[in-house]
């Protein structure tokens, strides 16, 4: 006879709950896997403080990722909270380094010890999109974007970059190869797109190193909104 086999969904994977049957011995058991694996991977963080009312916890977690891209899970007693008691914490971006670190502020009237369980996944990461974001005052060159091409590889990339100041709108799509010759980048443009209502502002692609960066200019007393996204291809 033959042998059949059905496919197990994403819910029949899960774990069950604390206070179920088996939950307890099994979240013990996760944990252990947690602490197994370390820190030093790029999936996961586990962190354990104690914060008074109102007290912040700045938390590192090194995944490169904004909140959007991160599950973040907070512990009480080793009962993960649901979402709303969960919302006694507030949880946010570390200003200035958004990508990398998290606050986290205890808003539950009493001095609180708990852990927190972070895990990142990116699909702009896995799809090899680069996305950045800038506001401008001035006519001083600003790097918008950068990302760096491996030692030795080449890459291929569409940038797409627009301006917004008031009414008038920008747009550029600048796509090229980038080559890493023993670190250092040389960067090629091959097409150029502009659509400009102010042709004060400007958008240009140079190297720095082994990075390619995404390069742009204002307008003096002037406020200039600047979006990008990078999609790149490895040969």
């Amino acid at each position: 006879m033959g042998t059949t086999s059905t496919e197990a969904g994403r819910a029949k994977l899960l774990h069950p709950d604390l206070g179920h049957d088996g939950g307890a011995g099994l979240w013990n058991k996760v944990n252990t896997m947690f602490d197994k694996i370390g820190d030093s991977l790029s999936i996961q963080y586990f962190g354990e403080y104690t914060v008074a009312d109102l007290g912040t916890q700045d938390l590192i977690h090194n995944f490169d990722m904004n909140l959007v891209n991160l599950d973040v899970r907070i512990i009480e007693s080793d009962v993960v909270l649901s979402q709303e008691s969960q919302a006694v914490y507030g949880i946010a971006e570390k200003t200035g380094n958004e990508k990398n670190a998290l606050t986290i502020t205890n808003n539950s009237g009493g001095s609180k010890t708990f852990a927190v369980y972070v895990m990142g996944f990116s699909l702009d990461k896995l799809l090899g999109r680069e996305k950045a974001r800038v506001v401008t005052s001035d006519d001083t060159q600003t790097t918008l974007l950068s990302f760096a091409v491996p030692t030795d590889e080449t890459m291929a990339f569409n940038v797409i970059v627009s301006a917004k100041a008031g009414t008038d709108g920008n747009y550029y799509e600048l796509k090229g190869i980038a080559e890493n010759a023993s670190g250092t980048t040389t960067v090629r443009i091959v097409e150029e797109t502009i659509s400009e209502d102010d042709t004060a502002f400007a958008c240009t692609l140079d190297a720095s190193g082994a990075d390619v960066r995404v390069r742009v200019t204002g307008k003096a007393a002037t406020s200039v909104e600047w979006y990008c996204v990078a999609q790149k291809t490895y040969f």
